[in-house]
């Protein structure tokens, strides 16, 4: 039994110690593309507010002023589908989405993706986001609202309301009504 021995149960006890390798052909991770800046500083918003209790329309207006320009051509092929969404509730790969697809729609195609980005972009219209004045916010709204009906008849519960409003909001000639 002398050394001979407890070297080989070393040996054979060290071959089976587990340590860290690389796994072969592993996957190399698609790096994350930057947010925005102007996107960043849309976020901010929500913790940069010097009225920590500021409502979500009101937040949402802020964000909607900052953005009114801003496109963008992120490829985002989900369809996001909240019941009142705001900016705030999207993830960032879901907000870029919206906001090609808003450049898209503003361009005249119109494409289905769901009632979220739909009713963000009449959100942004039935407070003049993007529109020169209530005229032009109004010829927008309905434009947008036959477009989009066409190809998803969803929104179709919602078009009366949106319009009528908007007509008494802005006071608009009543006879749109």
């Amino acid at each position: 039994m002398g050394n001979g021995w407890a070297a080989e149960i070393f040996q054979r006890l060290a071959s089976h110690i587990y340590r860290d390798e690389a796994i072969p052909n592993a996957p190399v991770p698609t790096p994350k593309p930057p947010t925005p800046k102007l996107l960043r500083a849309m976020r901010s918003l929500v913790t940069m507010t010097r009225d920590a209790w500021q409502s979500r329309a009101e937040l949402f207006l802020k964000q909607a002023r900052l953005m009114a320009a801003y496109e963008d051509n992120y490829v985002y092929n989900g369809t996001v589908n909240q019941y009142f969404p705001t900016y705030d509730s999207l993830s960032d790969a879901q907000l870029r989405g919206y906001f090609t697809w808003r450049t898209a729609v503003r361009q005249g195609r119109v494409e289905k993706r769901g009632m979220s980005y739909a009713s963000l972009y009449v959100y942004e219209l039935l407070h003049l986001i993007g529109c020169r004045d209530a005229q032009d916010g109004y010829e927008k709204l309905c434009a947008f609202c036959a477009a989009y009906c066409s190809i998803d008849p969803q929104i179709a519960h919602y078009i009366a309301d949106w319009e009528d409003e908007f007509v008494i909001y802005y006071g608009l000639d009543p006879k749109r009504i």
